[in-house]
């Protein structure tokens, strides 16, 4: 058998684009047909996933291959038939699509891409090939630990007209279990209830100390889409499935897995009692107050407050070529504008021959003074200086 080598593909002609994927890892293979309909292989890439790219649902993981920057120089200038089992093409024409679909979708659109269903196998056989040589360089997963301290997690929530709840159950390694209610004081959806109470937990046991951790809930779309499995649709499940991910990778190693009901019963009823008994749940279980959605975190404050009007008239006029209103201090910024310049999102005066002097606002002007006075305390000199480089 002849070894395969990689043809030259003809300026302006057609390419074909196979894609096979797997648990952990994505490949891709352009092929060319030459004049007696024989085709050959012009490029290949392979790629093995880590981290967040492991919990890509297997459409993802194909429009993630296809948007390799690898592949850019061979979709310029020609059309490109995307081969596979998947609907990518309905899929990112979707405007409901997942945040990561729509930017790949993006990235796509400027190439004559056309998606076809894939009929025979052909190059699909070089594609798995490649796919699965990369998985073979991949290092098994970390099995469990018989020696680590294992904690359990079992969580639950429930939305509906009797009221909103849920439940988390705690077991420590020496069996130790502590039983948290939570309250909702927002109206969440069923499976947001869900999240809420996976998310929660997962917060509560780290806050116990709790490094390994085993994850279960009866909602299977919680766990479906935390491990990939199932396609996240809508902005605010996607913001809770990134965010419970992200509680996950707290941990040093972790397990989630979907139980039925039963086995979870003391969190279902929990999330059931924390609706209709709560003050007798203070006796038995903590009382966790959810205010608001944990996907809607609260917005950091300013350190400072917004900077003087003169500061911002400047930026405006030296950014985006906009006068104040106000004709005086249009003509004051128009005239003295060349003195100045934006840097990095902050403004600065022009010296002569010297460096650049830092405008501050009076908030920022009162730090610098207040340090500046106490080191000169420090040195009991009663002369004031001005900092070098900064203006005000």
């Amino acid at each position: 058998m002849s070894p395969i080598v990689l043809s030259k593909p003809e300026p302006g002609e057609a390419l074909d684009v196979y894609l096979p994927v797997s648990d952990q890892a994505v490949s891709a293979v352009l092929c060319r047909t030459d004049l007696v309909g024989v085709q050959r292989p012009v490029y290949y890439v392979s790629h093995a996933l880590h981290g967040p790219e492991l919990h890509y649902s297997r459409l993802e993981k194909i429009v993630y291959a296809t948007a390799a920057k690898k592949l850019a120089p061979y979709f310029q200038g020609r059309a490109i038939h995307v081969l596979t089992d998947q609907p990518i093409g309905a899929v990112l024409r979707t405007a409901s699509s997942s945040g990561r679909l729509v930017k790949w979708a993006l990235m796509l659109t400027q190439y004559a891409i056309d998606y076809r269903s894939r009929l025979a196998i052909k190059g699909q056989a070089l594609a798995d090939f490649l796919v699965e040589c990369t998985t073979r360089e991949i290092q098994p997963p970390v099995k469990e630990d018989p020696e680590a301290a294992w904690w359990s997690l079992a969580t639950d929530g429930s939305s509906s007209k009797k009221g909103v709840g849920g439940g988390v159950v705690i077991t420590s390694l020496e069996g130790f279990k502590v039983y948290y209610a939570l309250i909702y004081q927002f109206s969440p959806t069923n499976n947001e209830a869900e999240y809420e109470a996976f998310v929660n937990g997962l917060q509560c046991a780290r806050d116990l100390g709790a490094e390994y951790i085993r994850a279960q809930t009866d909602s299977a779309l919680v766990v479906g889409q935390v491990l990939g499995d199932y396609e996240v649709n809508g902005e605010r499940l996607q913001a809770y499935r990134d965010l419970a991910i992200e509680k996950l990778n707290f941990f040093r190693a972790y397990t989630v897995c979907h139980v039925p009901r039963l086995d979870s019963a003391d969190a279902d009823i929990l999330s059931k009692l924390a609706q209709d008994a709560l003050g007798h749940m203070s006796k038995i279980a903590r009382i966790l107050v959810i205010p608001r959605h944990s996907i809607h975190r609260l917005p950091v404050p300013p350190i400072q407050p917004a900077e003087e009007t003169w500061i911002s008239d400047f930026m405006e006029y030296l950014q985006h070529d906009r006068l104040p209103n106000d004709p005086q201090r249009a003509r004051k910024v128009k005239l003295m504008a060349p003195r100045f310049q934006v840097q990095d999102g902050r403004l600065y005066r022009r010296s002569y021959g010297g460096p650049l002097l830092r405008c501050l606002n009076s908030f920022e002007a009162d730090l610098v003074m207040n340090e500046l006075h106490s080191e000169m305390n420090k040195l009991h000199s009663d002369t004031c200086t001005r900092l070098p480089g900064v203006s005000w």
